[in-house]
């Protein structure tokens, strides 16, 4: 690592005591002149670090900016993280990734995506520095059918993780769209890299695209998005870290269905009227449950059960 990457380390892993230059220089074997341009690099790349005689840098409270340093001291299964100012899609820049390289896991973030994608081939807005686009990537190696269920497993670890760090108390719209307070916070875009010879998945791409602190919507989606309440005290950093170990835990078995008590049980439509779209067209039904593959079981007004697995829904009033 540079002197700069393991300054903002150190400052993104102490952001409530004041570090001292003179502590940083020896930690790292170098000189205090060298702490002092990393610090001023920092600066220019915008980080609001605070100084103060005899007590040294810390980084601002609201110094929030996604980098590879600030989630890797938030996460507990250490991961290779590749953070970008501005890409197309993070999805797109883990597939290009795997189309050079292979890996076990990788995070990719950005700041701002200039082609964000949601599921059915819908934009997903994604302004610079107020959201969340962030790409994780793990390689099962393992046939489709005990792959089908990351969708939900994917809804379940965001879920948990905005839980217990924000405080809020979001729900799942099946499939896996995050809502809060009946408006969309969070999409999640699951793809797989799959040998159609073999059917075995070498590789699943989990995109997830939160709204942290996004003002402004466009005029379409301006009354049915949100961002997270204003009080919530976290930054982006410590979020991806914790979606990112809990995709983790959640990935490293995918045998292990417990997590579906937790997908069921924040279902936002179980138990209401929904309109379900095949075919382009509408389907009027009464969501029912979702079985242990997070098919959503449907009865229509004829008393007609069946079991979506894919495609996309709304809720109705009678």
């Amino acid at each position: 690592m540079s002197v700069k990457s393991t300054v903002l380390e150190i400052l993104e892993s102490s952001r409530h005591a004041d570090v001292s230059g003179e502590y940083i220089a020896a930690m790292m074997g170098v000189s205090r002149n060298s702490v002092w341009k990393a610090i001023k690099s920092l600066r220019q790349d915008g980080y609001n670090i605070c100084s103060s005689t005899n007590k040294g840098y810390r980084l601002s409270p609201d110094c929030d900016i996604i980098s590879a340093e600030g989630i890797s001291v938030n996460t507990q299964m250490k991961i290779p993280v590749y953070a970008y100012k501005t890409t197309d899609s993070t999805n797109m820049r883990a597939k290009c990734f795997l189309a050079e390289k292979t890996c076990d896991r990788a995070l990719f973030v950005a700041e701002e995506q200039t082609l964000g994608r949601g599921r059915m081939g819908k934009d997903f807005y994604s302004p610079y520095g107020t959201g969340i686009y962030m790409s994780y990537v793990f390689s099962p190696n393992t046939e489709i059918t005990n792959a089908v269920t990351i969708t939900a497993a994917a809804a379940v670890a965001v879920v948990c993780a905005l839980e217990k760090l924000c405080g809020i108390s979001p729900m799942i719209k099946w499939v896996n769209d995050i809502y809060l307070d009946g408006k969309k916070l969070c999409g999640i875009l699951t793809e797989a890299v799959t040998n159609y010879e073999t059917g075995i998945v070498s590789h699943i791409i989990i995109g997830i695209g939160i709204n942290f602190s996004t003002v402004r919507f466009p005029e379409n989606i301006r009354d049915t998005a949100c961002s997270l309440p204003s009080a919530v005290a976290v930054t982006r950093n410590e979020l991806i870290g914790a979606i990112s170990d809990n995709l983790y835990s959640i990935s490293n078995d995918l045998e292990d269905r417990s997590y579906f008590e937790i997908y069921r049980d924040r279902m936002l439509v179980i138990g209401k009227d929904i309109v379900y779209y095949q075919n382009g067209k509408p389907h009027y039904a009464y969501a029912v449950d979702v079985d242990s593959s997070g098919g959503l079981i449907v009865s229509d007004s004829d008393g007609n059960v069946k079991t979506l697995r894919s495609g996309e829904i709304t809720l109705r009033t009678r």
